[in-house]
């Protein structure tokens, strides 16, 4: 998604954080309603069969690159020096 016109880079970065445990939740929830028609995998494993776990999942991985990028942003606003 990136950074919105206005926006700071806190603003962002909170927002981005804000997103990533969204997502973080709507993925549990999709793996507890798989559970709960009784589909039964590890933990570490990736059910490919259902769409929504896979677009919930999907939604993590982009919320989670936006968290990093927004970061880094930070970190480079907050500490010029570390960026070189």
């Amino acid at each position: 998604m990136g950074r919105t016109l206005g926006e700071t880079t806190e603003q962002w970065s909170f927002r981005a954080n804000s997103d990533y445990l969204d997502a973080w939740t709507a993925l549990r929830v999709a793996s507890s309603v798989l559970r709960g028609a009784g589909w039964r995998f590890p933990d570490s494993s990736y059910p490919l069969l259902d769409e929504s776990y896979d677009q919930a999942m999907d939604a993590l991985d982009a919320a989670d690159q936006e968290r990093i990028e927004a970061l880094n942003a930070l970190d480079r606003e907050r500490h010029p020096i570390w960026s070189g």
